[in-house]
């Protein structure tokens, strides 16, 4: 079975703020980067924005988990 890639588009604030936001989750590049460039637009240029691609149920691999003993 293939691995499914989702892309998940977020907005970060361009200034001293911490401020974030999904934009959407998108199965191809092409979508994600227009959304990315349609949302950069609406927002003025105050937020960049970032399109990270994973693997449908998988972990990332720099995942830890702080609960263990």
């Amino acid at each position: 079975m293939e691995d499914k890639i989702i892309h998940v588009v977020t907005a970060h604030r361009t200034t001293k703020s911490q401020h974030s936001y999904v934009v959407g989750v998108y199965e191809s590049v092409d979508a994600a980067d227009q959304a990315a460039f349609i949302e950069t637009n609406n927002r003025g240029g105050k937020y960049s924005m970032r399109a990270t691609p994973y693997i449908v149920n998988k972990q990332p691999d720099d995942l830890i988990d702080i609960e263990r003993d």
